[in-house]
This record gives C-alpha cells, structure tokens and sequence, in this order.
C-alpha cells in the first residue's frame, strides 16, 4: 500500500500504528503497539520515507511501543543504509528498550537538541525538462557543480552518472524530474527526484553507476511519499 502521510497522520498495519509530525524542521514518529515480524516492514517503510523527506533529523519515540527481541536490527539496517544519502540523524527517544546496544535520548525535546548544524553543501532541487534533452541538462549541471566545488577530476564520472539516472526516469516519458547535488566531506550526491513511480531495480542501477566505477559508487532508489521516487547515487570524490 503506498500512500501520502502528512503531519499528524496515522499510519497502521497489524497491531502497529505509526503518528508522523512535524518539528521544527525534523519529523517525529511515535510508533504504538507491537513491532515484531508482522509490522517489521511497514516500520521499515515509514522509516525510509521519512528520511528521503530529508528533514533535519527523524525522531523516532519508542515510549508507546513494544518490540520483539529482534526489533533493533529495523533501526540498525536503516541507519546502515542512510550514512551515506541523506546523511538524516536517526535517533531514538525514551529508551530504546533493554537490551539494545544503542543508547537513546531520555526524550524527544532531548533528541532534537542533541542535533548539530548541518555541514553539507548542497545545490537547490534543480528542474529539468520533459524528453531527452533532460540527460544533456543534467551532465551540464554536474559539471558546473563540480567546478564550482573544485572536485575538477570528477566532473566525467559524475555528468556520465547523472545522464545514465535521467535515462532511467525517461522511462516514464510523461515524469516531471528535479535534480540536485550534495556534498559530505568527500562523498558526493547526486539525487533525482519525479512525480511518479520509476519502474527500477537493482541491475539498473548498477547499469547507472558503470561509468564511475573509479569514484565507488553506491546508489538506490525509492518511493516517496506522494507516489514519486528518488533516485541517487554516493560518489567519493
């Protein structure tokens, strides 16, 4: 089931539910009930979701919830997968519950002001156009972002990856896409985001990520909240 959540919504399935609000620029997400093997994939949903928004940072508040003795490992495969892209704090409030190993926060007010300043230089969301000038579009915004950035010996790899991901959401001809560039220290994002779902899997995106293999390359996609996907690609420059 894929639909939009908005601020204050309940999100349920099974015996979990899931309230998703808005705090000052992070989301907060207070789980109820059972997180157990029944409910572990929508926590994993909402989770992701969550994070793609890239908001300050996710909160998740564990007061309310009950939890089986593998239920650590849903926080831990998304922390895992996001160091990289988005690069949002995950932080857990009011527990997490005996015997995890990772500390948490004694509240939600704690979490959030537990949060630094974000260092990441970043571009705005940049449009492109519908058709196949997009890819062209694309390779010449990563350029100029590289130059501007200094990173001059990755300006090849990282305009042939962000034309290779155009490609890819051409597969929707009718898709309205925006790109946009992150850089973390060393590591490089490229994320494409569209308005509708992009059919994809994981040998596409090797396919996409082929001419940087020298900068090594991670990347994956997703839905977003409103039925769109975001594409994206980690480079170390």
């Amino acid at each position: 089931m894929r639909r939009k959540v908005n601020a204050g919504a309940l999100v349920s399935q099974d015996r979990l539910d899931i309230e998703v609000t808005g705090r000052g620029g992070a989301l907060v997400l207070r789980p109820r009930g059972l997180l157990c093997s029944a409910t572990y994939s929508r926590m994993l949903d909402v989770l992701f979701r969550s994070v793609l928004a890239e908001p300050v940072a996710v909160v998740v508040d564990l007061s309310a919830l009950r939890t089986d003795e593998r239920a650590e490992g849903v926080f831990l495969a998304v922390r895992a997968q996001i160091v990289d892209w988005p690069g949002v704090p995950l932080l857990l409030a009011a527990g997490p519950p005996e015997p995890w190993n990772r500390p948490g926060h004694p509240s939600v007010a704690a979490a959030l002001a537990s949060v630094g300043e974000q260092r990441a230089r970043r571009t705005p969301r940049l449009p492109l156009p519908v058709g196949s000038s997009a890819a062209v579009i694309a390779r010449l915004l990563a350029e100029e972002t590289c130059l501007q950035w200094g990173l001059d010996a990755a300006v090849d790899a990282v305009a042939e990856v962000s034309g290779a991901m155009c490609e890819l959401v051409r597969r929707v001809p009718e898709a309205r896409v925006s790109i946009g560039f992150t850089l973390r220290g060393t590591r490089l994002t490229v994320a494409l985001s569209a308005d509708v779902e992009i059919p994809c899997d994981h040998r596409d995106v090797r396919r996409a990520l082929a001419g940087a293999r020298a900068l090594l390359p991670r990347g994956g996609w997703s839905t977003t909240w409103s039925g769109g996907s975001v594409l994206w690609v980690v480079l170390t420059t």
